[in-house]
C-alpha cells in the first residue's frame, strides 16, 4: 500500500484512552479552525470522531477530505465507512466502488471492517467483494 493508505482506518493512528480522546478532539478543533485545510489534521480528527462514535462529525470530514483529494482510495473508503454508520447505504456504496476504482482498498481488511458492517447485510456488497478480489488475484 502507498503511504497515503498508512493514514486509513485499517492502518490509522492507534485509539486514545477515553479520558485522552476529548482533550485530543478539542486540541485538533483548535488546529482544525486555524488550518481548515491541513489533510492530516483532518484525517486524525475524523479518525478520533469515528473512535468515540460521532459519526456525523466523521462524516463531514471525510466529505471534505474528498473535496481535498478526490483522487485518494484512502479517503473514499473512509467516506464509505462514515457513510455506512450513519445509514446512507446507496451513498456509502457509491464511495467505496470509488475506493475501489482507484485501487488500494484491501478485501481482506473491507470483509471484516466494522464501519461497513451495516453494508454486508446488502448484495451489493457481496459483488463488490468479487470484484475487488478478482482484481486482486490478477
Amino acid at each position: 500500500m502507498d503511504e497515503q493508505a498508512s493514514t486509513a482506518k485499517p492502518g490509522g493512528p492507534k485509539e486514545i484512552p477515553p479520558e485522552d480522546q476529548r482533550q485530543e478532539i478539542e486540541f485538533l478543533e483548535g488546529v482544525r479552525a486555524r488550518l481548515p485545510t491541513h489533510s492530516r489534521v483532518l484525517e486524525s480528527l475524523g479518525l478520533l470522531y469515528n473512535q468515540v462514535g460521532r459519526h456525523v462529525e466523521s462524516l463531514e470530514v471525510d466529505r471534505q477530505l474528498v473535496r481535498l483529494q478526490p483522487e485518494s482510495s484512502v479517503v473514499w473508503y473512509n467516506l464509505a465507512c462514515s457513510l455506512s454508520q450513519t445509514g446512507q447505504l446507496d451513498e456509502a456504496f457509491s464511495a467505496l466502488e470509488k475506493a475501489i476504482d482507484l485501487g488500494g482498498v484491501d478485501s481482506e481488511w473491507m470483509n471484516q471492517d466494522d464501519d461497513l458492517a451495516p453494508m454486508r447485510e446488502d448484495l451489493r456488497f457481496y459483488g463488490l467483494m468479487a470484484r475487488l478480489e478478482g482484481r486482486e488475484k490478477a
